[in-house]
């Protein structure tokens, strides 16, 4: 499986989807943006990776929808370096150091893993973002919370966390 993402009119081609031991077409999972028939960025996944990962890619792979039968999903809700942190999650079960690192990122990755299905990578983002915790982010945090998960872990740490540090947080 090819996954990739489209930039515009002139950009190249995707390519066919690789076949597989039977001889049958792997899917391609790309990420839209811009015109139908420009893929400039590709990352290559395993199909039976995808969907054994994520009931929704599960379901877009394999139950005769447009992506099974054109051999390509296009994942028109995230950024690239979103893709390729979901491929880094799906194959190794972990979060990538770049993300760990990154609340932004974190946080979109919450929300591709709440569309996805992918109730550990959500556990995982949350309490990643919790350990980032200050007083500096936790109105944002919690703001994130309210917006995507509102009885979430990290809404409770959020919470916790302006309780147990009010003084500091209400200068801020």
């Amino acid at each position: 499986v090819m996954m990739g993402r489209k930039v515009g009119e002139e950009g190249e081609k995707g390519e066919e989807g690789e076949k597989g031991e039977k001889g049958e077409k792997e899917p391609d999972v790309a990420r839209e943006e811009g015109k139908e028939d420009a893929i400039a960025e590709v990352v290559e996944a395993h199909a039976v990776i995808l969907a054994a990962r994520s009931k929704r890619l599960h379901a877009m792979l394999t139950s005769g929808m447009r992506e099974s039968r054109e051999g390509r999903v296009m994942l028109e809700s995230m950024s690239y370096d979103i893709l390729i942190e979901l491929v880094h999650f799906l194959y190794s079960d972990n979060i990538s150091l770049k993300a760990l690192n990154d609340p932004n990122m974190l946080m979109r990755l919450f929300v591709v893993a709440s569309e996805y299905t992918l109730t550990r990578l959500s556990k995982m983002c949350e309490g990643v973002l919790l350990r980032l915790l200050h007083v500096e982010n936790v109105a944002e945090f919690l703001e994130f919370a309210d917006t995507y998960g509102s009885e979430s872990i990290l809404r409770e740490g959020s919470m916790t966390f302006v309780l147990r540090n009010f003084e500091m947080v209400e200068k801020t």
